[in-house]
């Protein structure tokens, strides 16, 4: 029960010390207009900070999908870019779903070996899995 609570507070923290980086990190470069993230929007601040940083890029059609679900490989990344794009911190283990193909490959490998999501016990990651929540939860 003490490490749950202990890793509840963590992910409180890194969430905390994520958003207030929001309005302590200048943007680093132009931002990409997103036709689906209205200026006016509640969270468009956010969404443009983030792609002027290069911590998301849209989808290759030119959206940003605000009301899509955030998938495990999706979630992965974006961390792994605002940690500056570090190497994984050892082998790791391997998944029948993710191969050093992927462009999302070092990413997934980094947060694993760094203990940030797990894979499942059927020996699978599920890249395109949304559960965000539930990763929430396990914090």
């Amino acid at each position: 029960m003490r490490s749950k609570t202990l890793k509840s507070v963590t992910f409180i923290i890194l969430a905390a010390l994520i958003l207030s980086s929001f309005a302590a990190v200048p943007a680093k470069g132009a931002a990409k207009a997103y036709p689906d993230v209205p200026k006016s929007a509640s969270y468009a601040k956010p969404v443009y900070w983030a792609s002027q940083n290069g911590y998301v890029q849209g989808y290759k059609n030119g959206y940003f999908g605000p009301k899509d679900s955030c998938t495990r490989t999706q979630l992965v990344v974006i961390l792994w870019r605002m940690a500056g794009k570090p190497a994984p911190i050892s082998p790791g283990r391997s998944f029948k779903d993710v191969n050093s193909s992927m462009s999302s490959y070092k990413a997934i490998m980094w947060a694993v070996s760094s203990g940030i999501i797990k894979g499942y016990s059927d020996g699978t990651f599920s890249p395109d899995k949304s559960e965000l929540l539930q990763l929430c939860r396990e914090r």
